[in-house]
């Protein structure tokens, strides 16, 4: 081994021995950031990239821990979270998009013995008055379709409205008998992105190849086209006659909406994520994410709303089979629409928390407030769904953004429901919650320690007893049987 060989091995040594770090784990398309969790624990991110199947993009899986002792290059350990649909599309034009989700106004009908071939997709064909493309040839007797461009803008294509017919050719196909189908089920159309790409980027370097990596910051850098429609039936229509299938997410295709993503990845677990969205075309009926999460639990716990189908939101309730809508007539406080949600497991010994920074964007509570809906906790599936965005129209032109985070919980103060904080460049924002009277000091991490104060949002029963972070932590009196506070802790 040669001297600096010697050197960096020494150097991850020490770097792991450390009690703040964020190990980066490439393999092929696993990646991985592995940070220290509890005394006996670490804790990773296990992300994908690329996707084997739906957009093939970057993917998170889920969350693990793992013994401290256990190799570091080994990605295996105990499940605390699924992640695997994680990843939030935008949802515009009465449908899911992006993400995992893919354009749902495709149909896959059967037609028994149809004798269409490669040649024949991109054709146009007609029903009732309107247009449709030979999308793919599944199989002798299947075929996929797209309605050609409907006239409206922003909904370019509809599903077939009849669950069987006779389509009769209109142009562009070799076999041009008719199609008589006998049924049809309406499909996702996926990969519905293109332009992919992700870098893994630690302390401000490009890593590229697989390996170990030790670093004081982890971001995840993904970008993606979601594809415009219109592009797509005009491609399909030019590409007729081909021998080979064309490529529905070619590069060339433009887009309709551009997508990016920084993931940060903080040394407690924690992910901070700044998303963009560039609008290359007119939308209708929007719902902004950019964070959700999978079940966790039946416990839930969301500051800001009151009693919504029975149950008191500022408490922990336990979710049952109905879904919990967080309409604007529940929020306490109309001008500060609820930020921060949380999901905890029956014992509340570990959880997720997820939603807003209000400093930036569409998250800002003059922005949101204008929405109707903060966000919604699914009755089928246990999912939490935050949107900083809720209805209307976005344009051509228009560009959006927003801070978002996601922490998963552990108890770290005995008294408290919850207490985390995520990273946004130096400064750490931490957020607090207690359901019962206390007076004591909060104790942190000593990385904290001399760190300026600044109340950001802070409940009528709680008081912060300093401005600074003390050598021990911070300082604070919450009566009434319940408090919280939202701070930002900055040099």
């Amino acid at each position: 081994m040669d001297a600096l060989t010697l050197q960096l091995a020494k150097k991850y040594v020490d770097r792991r021995t450390q009690k703040t770090f964020v190990c980066l784990i490439k393999n092929g398309t696993q990646i991985a950031a592995r940070v220290p969790w509890d005394d006996n624990n670490d804790l990773f991110h296990l992300w994908e990239y690329p996707r084997v199947d739906r957009n093939k993009g970057l993917n998170m899986i889920g969350l693990y821990t793992c013994p401290k002792s256990q190799a570091i290059n080994n990605l295996t350990g105990t499940l605390f979270k699924n992640a695997s649909d994680d990843i939030t599309p935008l949802q515009f034009n009465f449908g899911y998009v992006g993400g995992n989700h893919g354009y749902n106004h495709i149909d896959q009908i059967t037609a028994t013995g149809h004798g269409k071939v490669v040649q024949d997709i991109g054709s146009v064909w007609t029903i009732n008055g309107k247009n449709y493309l030979i999308l793919d040839i599944v199989d002798a007797n299947t075929l996929k379709t797209i309605q050609d461009y409907s006239g409206t803008p922003t909904f370019p294509a509809d599903n077939l409205g009849s669950t069987s017919g006779t389509l009769a050719h209109v142009s562009g196909a070799t076999n041009t008998e008719d199609i008589v189908y006998t049924a049809k089920t309406t499909l996702q159309l996926t990969p519905n992105t293109n332009n992919k790409s992700v870098a893994l980027v630690l302390d401000g370097k490009e890593i590229e190849d697989d390996g170990v990596y030790f670093g004081d910051k982890f971001d995840l850098v993904e970008k993606y086209n979601i594809i415009n429609i219109r592009s797509l039936q005009t491609y399909l229509k030019a590409n007729v006659g081909g021998s080979i299938k064309p490529n529905l997410a070619d590069d060339s295709l433009a887009p309709g909406i551009t997508v990016t993503n920084i993931f940060t990845h903080g040394r407690n677990g924690s992910l901070t994520v700044k998303t963009g969205y560039e609008m290359f075309i007119g939308v209708a009926s929007v719902i902004l994410g950019a964070v959700q999460s999978m079940k966790i639990g039946s416990k839930a716990y969301i500051p800001g709303v009151g009693v919504v189908a029975g149950k008191d939101m500022s408490t922990v309730v336990t979710q049952e089979g109905n879904t919990l809508e967080f309409i604007n007539t529940a929020w306490l406080d109309a001008n500060n629409p609820p930020y921060r949600f949380h999901q905890f497991n029956d014992d509340l010994s570990k959880g997720i928390a997820l939603g807003y920074n209000t400093g930036f964007g569409m998250a800002k509570p003059i922005t949101r407030k204008t929405g109707t809906k903060a966000g919604a906790y699914s009755g089928e599936n246990k999912k939490m769904y935050p949107y900083c965005r809720f209805g209307g129209t976005l344009s051509a032109g228009n560009y959006l953004e927003v801070v978002s985070f996601r922490v998963p919980l552990r108890i770290i103060d005995s008294d408290a429901t919850c207490l985390y904080w995520y990273w946004l460049g130096n400064d750490i924002y931490l957020a607090f919650d207690y359901h019962q009277s206390i007076d004591k000091t909060i104790e942190l991490p000593s990385y904290m320690a001399g760190m300026k104060i600044e109340q950001l949002d802070v409940h009528a029963n709680t008081t912060i007893q300093g401005e600074i972070v003390s050598a021990k932590g911070i300082k604070v009196k919450v009566i009434n049987n319940y408090g919280y506070g939202v701070l930002r802790l900055y040099n």
